[in-house]
């Protein structure tokens, strides 16, 4: 009887990490789960798996609320990332600037609860020829839970500085339906504050994690129909409201640039607010063809990213207002846009291995077709909406660039 069983590395139906020809890192996730100091995915996996690398950036814009992760210490998105052996979609977001992965498009995997994952199977090495262009540095596949019972995970932690106060509340329920079926629910929320550690102490820079609020649900279940056939649906939504610090602008009063001494005399530090919406679903049956094992599913994945900014200014307007003989101020919040992807991929698969042909041999043949959009939206001005939870915000003294909710 197997212990462990891999999707990664071979199309063969029962293949063991044992078996794999290439290294096969397979990790489970209860007991980092439990008992990791980290909270989200891609953190847990940086202290875990060799050669797997995330890191949380500061003043890269965009990157700081989208934690990039990346094998072998390549692009982001040469790591092929799959969820119960199906391709999972990209983000929307392209690194650009200063960040890490510049040009690239990664996976977000901490759009996923660690507490919803039985164990993540790791190819480290280049499957390009078996997998596509996009798993040049390897092959991720993350298998969901399907235990039956609850369980919570509580989660609390700052730096000795006391700032980044982490939380995290999640939990579990499974559920066994038909002969040996699986219906799993997981529900997590999530709040960090943004932490500093910028230098001297009057910088107006902030440097350090940005701050993230989230709520994800994931749902997983598999239901045998036959004895020869059962059905699968997996889906997730997170949505997250994440703020980072941009470049700070000193006091000095140099409208029509950087800065008004009307509105910040001591400086003052931007804020890119981002408001994350990400969302999965794949259906699908398995059944036996004769002796042919087949694979029939369609997955569907969407991100986007809408941006604020706020404790800023618009230099354009504060000098529009001095030439009239006005004090030098604008508006300090302003809708600044956003973009979305989306992912539609269907496949048929069908494997069988001959025990008596050439010593053993699996033969694997199927066909996909994908569609994909990604779509940019411009709806740069004052700061008018509000996305998750699609409710207007309260911007509370004190908290700037970190909006409450009411």
């Amino acid at each position: 009887m197997l212990d462990q069983m891999t999707v990664v590395g071979s199309r063969r139906i029962g293949g063991s990490d044992i078996e794999s020809p290439v290294p096969v890192d397979v990790i489970s996730m209860q007991e980092v789960a439990e008992r990791s100091a980290q909270f989200d995915l891609a953190q847990s996996l940086q202290f875990v798996v060799p050669s797997f690398n995330s890191t949380r950036q500061t003043g890269a814009d965009g990157a700081d609320l989208v934690d990039g992760a990346s094998l072998r210490n390549l692009g982001s998105d040469q790591t092929l990332v799959l969820i119960n052996g199906k391709r999972r979609h990209t983000t929307s977001l392209v690194n650009l600037f200063g960040a890490r992965n510049r040009g690239n498009t990664g996976t977000d995997l901490n759009t996923i609860p660690v507490l919803a994952i039985d164990r993540v199977e790791i190819l480290r090495d280049g499957a390009s020829a078996q997998y596509g262009s996009d798993a040049i540095a390897g092959v991720m596949n993350i298998a969901m839970k399907r235990d039956k019972g609850c369980e919570t995970v509580l989660g609390y932690g700052e730096y000795t500085e006391g700032d980044g106060e982490n939380q995290l509340y999640s939990g579990y329920c499974g559920i066994e339906m038909g002969d040996g079926g699986i219906f799993s629910v997981t529900a997590e929320y999530g709040n960090r504050d943004r932490s500093d550690r910028s230098e001297p102490d009057d910088n107006p820079r902030t440097i350090g994690d940005s701050a993230v609020e989230s709520g994800t649900l994931y749902i997983n279940s598999e239901i045998p129909v036959t004895d020869t056939a059962d059905i699968y649906f997996t889906a997730g939504i997170q949505n997250r409201r994440a703020s980072s610090g941009a470049f700070a602008r000193d006091g000095v009063d140099d409208v029509p640039s950087r800065n008004s001494l009307a509105m910040y005399p001591d400086g003052f530090v931007p804020f890119i607010n981002g408001d994350l919406e990400d969302r999965y679903a794949t259906v699908g049956g398995r059944w036996l063809v004769g002796e042919w094992n087949a694979d029939l599913s369609t997955t569907y994945g969407y991100n986007e990213m809408y941006y604020d900014i706020s404790n800023t200014l618009n230099a354009s307007i504060a000098n529009f207002e001095l030439l009239n003989q006005r004090p030098a101020v604008s508006n300090t919040a302003f809708d600044a846009g956003g973009f979305s992807f989306r992912q539609s991929t269907t496949n048929l698969d069908f494997t069988r291995y001959f025990d008596d042909l050439w010593g053993g041999t699996n033969i694997a043949f199927g066909g996909e077709y994908r569609d994909e959009n990604y779509e940019i939206v411009g709806e740069a001005g004052l700061l008018h909406r509000c996305r998750w939870p699609r409710r207007r915000q309260c911007r509370q003294p004190g908290l700037p660039g970190f909006p409450a909710w009411r």
